[in-house]
């Protein structure tokens, strides 16, 4: 097991906690990018809430959200509450459809391809926002995750990789100002469930679902239960140590936090095969 993989593991029970969402490289206000977006509006309309998190419609009756999202007795889409009527989990992700009672005025088509490396994004969630800054030799490296979430956000990136893991097939999106973005954004706890988009030809696809992100940091190799631990997005991850699952470790060169949605085009006869029977 990478340490990647191990990371993912040990970073999913933060994500369930209940928590302004994404945090952004060009920005710490709390309310950035939480109007709906021109160029995104029929994205935007397509996040409804799940309690706490976020689905997304993905057939007239079906949306799709992450499992470790407690059960729910409705789906709220754009100020419309829709009955949930049955669940169906993946076994070999942790992708969950909701069958509801109702019908959605739109949806959006699941990406086939796989191709994704190298694609731009677009992210929605609403997990908690930017903290207090992280600095080393009084150098910003990144923001603290802050304590206030529940507003949808929106925001971008590229896909950087594509990674295995328990949860499944994992998108790895990098936080790297390098890419020249200028809405870049990191997932933070409470964005699982929240729709990441690309487009294919003229139509928007759904790619993935928020699943994960890198978080724990110290500026020493400290223990689990050490104070020194703290909750972060990074852009320069150098000389700081992570948690990779199972112990500490100084990293040696320049990375960034990495985001993780689930890989859709990896689940597809699953999920095709749910919206079909039901």
């Amino acid at each position: 097991m990478n340490k990647i993989t191990r990371l993912i593991k040990y970073l999913l029970p933060f994500l369930i906690i209940k928590v302004q969402a994404l945090i952004f490289y060009s920005s710490t206000d709390l309310s950035y990018n939480t109007v709906p977006p021109i160029q995104y509006l029929e994205l935007w309309n397509l996040q409804g809430d799940f309690g706490n998190f976020t689905g997304t419609p993905i057939s007239p009756y079906h949306f799709i959200t992450i499992q470790h999202a407690a059960p729910q007795p409705s789906f709220i889409l754009n100020g419309i509450e829709y009955p949930i009527l049955s669940y169906y989990e993946d076994w070999a992700s942790n992708l969950r459809i909701c069958k509801i009672k109702g019908k959605f005025p739109q949806f959006v088509h699941l990406y086939e391809k796989n191709d994704e490396v190298g694609k731009q994004t677009v992210m929605f969630g609403k997990g908690v926002g930017v903290g207090g800054e992280v600095k080393l030799n009084d150098e910003l490296k990144g923001w603290r995750w802050g304590n206030l979430g529940g507003l949808m956000k929106w925001g971008e990136s590229s896909i950087d990789s594509v990674t295995i893991s328990s949860g499944g097939d994992l998108l790895r999106m990098l936080f790297d100002p390098k890419k020249g973005l200028k809405e870049l954004c990191s997932l933070t706890v409470g964005d699982s469930g929240g729709g990441t988009f690309v487009k294919d030809g003229n139509e928007w696809k759904l790619v993935g679902v928020n699943y994960a992100a890198d978080s724990a940091y110290g500026f020493n190799n400290v223990e689990d239960d050490n104070t020194d631990r703290f909750y972060a997005t990074i852009f320069d991850e150098k000389d700081l140590y992570k948690f990779d699952g199972i112990s500490w470790y100084r990293i040696e060169d320049h990375a960034s936090t990495g985001s993780y949605s689930i890989r859709l085009s990896s689940r597809l006869a699953w999920s095709q095969r749910i919206v079909e029977w039901t």
